[in-house]
């Protein structure tokens, strides 16, 4: 079964979207969006659809997988993705086997190996997602190049690591022009990454955190 994804008007209607036009005026007298637009899972949905699968994400910085086999995990959309750094390539990946959907890695580390093993059935995929080893598979003819782990589209900025969905989506870098000449002084591509930080669940989304 196909799910079709939310559509605009399926959650917009002229009431709300005079609330919405107040949010567009002047920051001396514009308004936050209604308050259930910051709870409501059904208009998350919409985001989901509309704004993080669509758009350029920042995952990280090139110092997280500064070396050949390092990598780190990441989920967007619910969907589990690794990011690897694959012979000075940095790659972003789903982190699923195409075989049982198992996780292939967890956390961050490095692959010395050049490997992401699955612990469940020991597919081995290869750090620019290609199929590799499939044991006890040897009585079974199939086209390992079909299944390969789907990539995302990926763009480096300022030490910044990009992805997006959409394979078709427009280069990230104009659209950044500006802000690049404005923290120019801050040498932002020299900076290092700290430990990250995981933030509790609370009962809003994304807009307010």
């Amino acid at each position: 079964m196909i799910r079709r994804k939310p559509a605009f008007h399926d959650f917009v209607d002229d009431e709300l979207m005079s609330t919405l036009d107040q949010s567009t005026g002047d920051v001396s007298t514009a308004k936050y969006f209604p308050p259930e637009l910051y709870t409501s899972e059904e208009w998350f949905e919409f985001e989901r659809a509309s704004i993080f699968e669509r758009n350029w994400l920042c995952v990280g910085r090139v110092d997280q997988v500064a070396n050949p086999g390092d990598y780190f995990t990441i989920d967007i959309n619910n969907d589990p993705l690794v990011v690897v750094n694959s012979d000075g390539n940095i790659k972003v990946m789903s982190n699923v086997c195409r075989h049982r959907g198992h996780l292939l890695v967890e956390g961050s580390g490095s692959l010395p190996r050049g490997l992401m093993r699955c612990p469940l059935h020991f597919w081995s995929f290869d750090l620019d997602g290609g199929l590799v080893h499939t044991p006890e598979m040897q009585k079974t003819e199939f086209d390992k190049s079909a299944c390969t782990l789907p990539q995302l589209k990926v763009e480096l900025w300022q030490g910044f690591i990009f992805c997006n969905y959409d394979d078709k989506a427009s280069p990230l870098a104009p659209t950044l022009v500006q802000l690049e000449t404005e923290m120019e002084n801050y040498r932002v591509s020299e900076m290092v990454s700290l430990p990250s930080l995981d933030v509790e669940s609370y009962p809003w989304n994304w807009k307010i955190m």
